[in-house]
C-alpha cells in the first residue's frame, strides 16, 4: 500500500513533465516547402503600382493551377490544359524560388516570390515585376 501512495504522485510528476507538440503556427516565415505540397488553383491576379493603390484586379479564369510535389519538383498548367511548365521549388523564409531545370539547348531560369499570406487552403504570391509594378497572385488548394 506504501508503494502505491508513492507512486501515484510520481505518475503525476511524469505526466505534467511530458512534451506536448504544438507546431508554430503557419506563416510566410514559418511555411516550408510540405506546406505547398498540393494542388493550388489562381483565383485572382491584382496588379500595383508601387506607392500607390491597386492598379487592377483580373479575375482568373480557365482553372490555371500549381502542383507541388513532396520532392521538391512542381508542375504549372491549366484545367483544359494540362501541364504547361515543370520546376524545381524550394521555400525558405517567406520566399518560395521556382527553378525552371536546363533542358537541351535552353538554359533554365529562375523566379523568385514573395509569399505575403499562407493558410492550409489559401496562399498569396507577390512578384515584383519591375521598379514601378508588382503583381500579387491569390491561389486556394
Amino acid at each position: 500500500m506504501k508503494r502505491y501512495i508513492l507512486l501515484i504522485p510520481a505518475v503525476i510528476i511524469m505526466a505534467a513533465c511530458s512534451k506536448k507538440n504544438n507546431p508554430a503556427p503557419l506563416t510566410p516565415a514559418t511555411a516550408k516547402a510540405t506546406d505547398l505540397v498540393g494542388k493550388w488553383t489562381i483565383t485572382a491576379d491584382t496588379l500595383f503600382l508601387n506607392g500607390s493603390n491597386q492598379f487592377s484586379v483580373n479575375p482568373v479564369n480557365g482553372g490555371p493551377y500549381f502542383q507541388f510535389n513532396d520532392d521538391g519538383t512542381a508542375t504549372s498548367g491549366t484545367a483544359g490544359g494540362g501541364v504547361q511548365g515543370v520546376y524545381n521549388y524550394t521555400v525558405n523564409n517567406g520566399t518560395l524560388v521556382l527553378t525552371i531545370p536546363n533542358s537541351g539547348s535552353v538554359a533554365g531560369s529562375e523566379e523568385t516570390l514573395s509569399i505575403y499570406n499562407i493558410t492550409k487552403s489559401s496562399l498569396g504570391l507577390r512578384s515584383n515585376n519591375n521598379n514601378n509594378t508588382y503583381e500579387d497572385a491569390w491561389l486556394t488548394k
